[in-house]
């Protein structure tokens, strides 16, 4: 089954039928579902957005016959992407996004409100975009294999949103766990090694943490060769990545920037490159290419 359809029998019954009379073809090039108040059902393609008709045919401009999502049916799909327990995933909530089982993650966007201990919750659900997940394997480039086999690597994958950072990710700790390293994947959005019964049996996993733990307790109890971790933050991030370089472990994490100009910009690149735990970062083609390596650059060249 493809990735959109496990995705779309998550949602309610009704929605769930009508999204799923869309075509296979059409099906396997959906990234995206974004699903608005009042709004009509718009799908992500690599060519473009989409709108769903009543008999699943998709539409480039949204008509009187297109799927519109209501306040009720909105509130019924946040349900179910929380597994029917809003408070068991309210913390996730709070963070703007929700794990759901197979690995793809329900973006949330409603009303902020202020809680009496000064933290900030998410009240009226207006929007959620469903970002679908497939696993797909890639075969690395040698210059990237290369990289991969130093004793202890150090590689940024750089790329904008749905240019396929997971897909590398994934098929890179793959590769580093056949080749006998022992590998831990701090997966805090549940994406990289979903618990789906296709995790890799030689990966530790720990799902769910927030980075900088995660990486501290794998260091502390896992002694991994490779740390393996998506959207490297900063603050807490940065010093976790630090312990893991004077520790002597590899590590493995993606940041967005589509381009080395954009990669400048990012203050968090800068810390990251100041660590010295990352000697190179993989630019990737973008989102009509997911999962294609443009090129490699030294970390030298940024700084």
């Amino acid at each position: 089954m493809d990735g959109y359809y496990g995705a779309v029998h998550q949602l309610p019954g009704p929605l769930a039928a009508a999204l799923c009379r869309v075509s296979p073809d059409d099906g396997k090039a959906v990234t995206e579902i974004r699903l608005r108040a009042r709004r009509p059902i718009q799908l992500t393609t690599p060519c473009g957005e989409r709108f769903v008709c009543n008999d699943g045919r998709l539409a480039v401009c949204a008509g009187p016959n297109c799927l519109r999502t209501g306040r009720e049916e909105l509130a019924a799909v946040f349900s179910a992407v929380c597994g029917y327990s809003v408070h068991t995933a309210q913390r996730s909530v709070d963070q703007g996004f929700v794990a759901m089982p197979g690995g793809h993650r329900a973006g949330v966007c409603g009303t902020a409100f202020w809680r009496p201990d000064g933290t900030m919750g998410v009240g009226e659900i207006t929007s959620i975009n469903i970002r679908i997940a497939r696993r797909v394997q890639i075969r690395l480039p040698e210059i990237l294999c290369r990289l991969l086999e130093m004793p202890q690597p150090g590689v940024l994958i750089a790329g904008e949103p749905g240019s396929g950072k997971t897909t590398v990710l994934r098929s890179a700790a793959g590769y580093l766990a056949q080749k006998g390293k022992r590998v831990a994947v701090v997966d805090e959005r549940c994406e990289l090694a979903p618990d789906d019964g296709t995790q890799p049996e030689d990966w530790d996993v720990m799902a769910g943490y927030p980075k900088a733990v995660g990486m501290q307790h794998a260091l502390r109890g896992l002694a991994p060769d490779v740390i393996v971790c998506d959207e490297i933050g900063a603050g807490e991030d940065v010093r976790a990545v630090l312990a893991a370089a004077n520790g002597g472990t590899g590590l493995l994490a993606s940041i967005h920037a589509a381009e080395p100009a954009a990669l400048l910009r990012r203050p968090q690149y800068r810390q990251l490159a100041a660590t010295g735990a990352f000697t190179h970062v993989v630019f990737l083609a973008g989102r009509d290419q997911p999962g294609t390596i443009r090129e490699v650059r030294a970390c030298a060249d940024f700084m």
